[in-house]
C-alpha cells in the first residue's frame, strides 16, 4: 500500500475521507476507499474483479 499526499473526499457525501492511498493485491490496483464503497454500495464493478475480491480478499 502506498499513501499519497493529496486529500480524498467521499464520492457520495463529499466529506473528507483521509489521504489517498493505493491498494495493490495480485493483478489489481485500486484506491483503498474502494473497499468501503464495494461493501456499502452497488458500484457496478466488473464480474471478474468482484469474484477476485470475494474469493481471494474475502469481502462480502
Amino acid at each position: 500500500m502506498a499513501v499519497s499526499s493529496f486529500p480524498v473526499t467521499d464520492i457520495f457525501s463529499g466529506k473528507y475521507d483521509g489521504n489517498g492511498a493505493l491498494y495493490e493485491d495480485g493483478p489489481f490496483r485500486f484506491p483503498v476507499q474502494f473497499l468501503r464503497y464495494f461493501e456499502t454500495y452497488d458500484i457496478g464493478i466488473p464480474p471478474e474483479y468482484e469474484k477476485y475480491l470475494i474469493d481471494v480478499v474475502g469481502l462480502k
